[in-house]
């Protein structure tokens, strides 16, 4: 289904309002009213749903003049047309090889799909951290050293986190900074438990990472 939730809530719990959209084979986009769609909506996406109703409303929100983050998540066959309309591209190495068509570094795939699609592109890596690609040039954030329990929530938490961070005003590398601490904290409790990993908490611990640098 589609609807309103606050942010930290496509596995978290954020702060801000977010459309997000639920795995469900029933969703249509037409859950979601054209007055629902403005230039202060921000759009979350994962391909767990129909690609047809993913297609449609990143195509309506675009021409609403919305933010649209597009988690490519699971991998699976998209128009480019449709990636082509989000300001946002995240997904993981193996996501980004499905995506690219065939093996390469990870840093390629990052800046080809920046350039390609014209959006800002996150590839996570795990223990490793993640890389951002933008007209700037490409980034490099580390992970959150904790000792990990469990990584199951960590993807939902980094893509809510990022999220939230972009609605509340802040910029791609210090969304990114939140969102790595965000799902690095999420390891350390064993299953999906978003209640543990609050927003104050989150706030607590940035100081344990350093903003993105630039490396290229």
């Amino acid at each position: 289904f589609f609807k309103q939730k606050t942010a930290y809530e496509i596995g978290v719990r954020l702060v801000g309002s977010e459309m997000c959209i639920r795995d469900s084979l029933e969703t249509c986009s037409n859950q979601i009213k054209d007055s629902d769609l403005s230039l202060c909506t921000h759009i979350v996406l994962q391909l767990e749903v129909p690609i047809k109703e993913i297609e449609d409303i990143i195509f309506r929100a675009k021409a609403a003049g919305c933010k649209i983050i597009l988690n490519y998540a699971p991998a699976n066959v998209i128009q480019p047309t449709a990636i082509e309309r989000c300001d946002y591209l995240i997904m993981n190495e193996i996501e980004a090889n499905s995506l690219f068509g065939q093996k390469k570094e990870v840093e390629e795939y990052a800046i080809k799909f920046s350039e390609r699609f014209d959006a800002e592109c996150i590839i996570t890596l795990g223990p490793k951290g993640s890389l951002l690609a933008n007209r700037e040039g490409l980034y490099k954030i580390d992970a959150l050293k904790v000792e990990a329990i469990d990584t199951v929530g960590a993807g939902d938490m980094f893509v809510g986190a990022f999220s939230a961070g972009l609605f509340k005003g802040g910029c791609t590398t210090s969304s990114l900074q939140r969102a790595t601490v965000a799902s690095g904290l999420a390891c350390k409790f064993k299953g999906a438990q978003p209640s543990f990993v609050t927003p104050h908490l989150v706030e607590s611990e940035l100081h344990r990472l350093p903003l993105p640098r630039k490396i290229a």
